[in-house]
């Protein structure tokens, strides 16, 4: 953790919020120094993530709280959330047991 260091790049920080650019740039204890850049991470406007992305955070943010079976059916009711009548089932499906 030492060795590593966080700094602000005022070129990419103008460019926000049209672009969300990080950009990491490591040196390797032979001298070699490898840089990669993103302008759109994942879930960005211009990167989105696709429906079983999404789920699968979901799920991975969800169960370990809920549970497996309630997390599934929290997905579930968010997925037809357009269809329900009220909030209440969505709300219970994330109430505490």
């Amino acid at each position: 953790m030492q060795r590593i260091t966080v700094s602000e790049d005022p070129e990419l920080t103008a460019k926000f919020p049209t672009t969300m650019t990080s950009r990491i740039d490591v040196r390797t204890r032979s001298g070699e120094r490898i840089i990669d850049e993103a302008s759109y991470p994942k879930g960005h406007l211009q990167n989105p993530m696709s429906d079983q992305e999404v789920a699968a955070k979901f799920m991975q943010a969800c169960t370990p709280r809920l549970g497996e079976t309630r997390a599934q059916h929290a997905l579930a009711l968010l997925w037809d959330l357009e269809n329900q009548v009220g909030l209440d089932g969505l709300f219970s499906a994330f109430a505490q047991a």
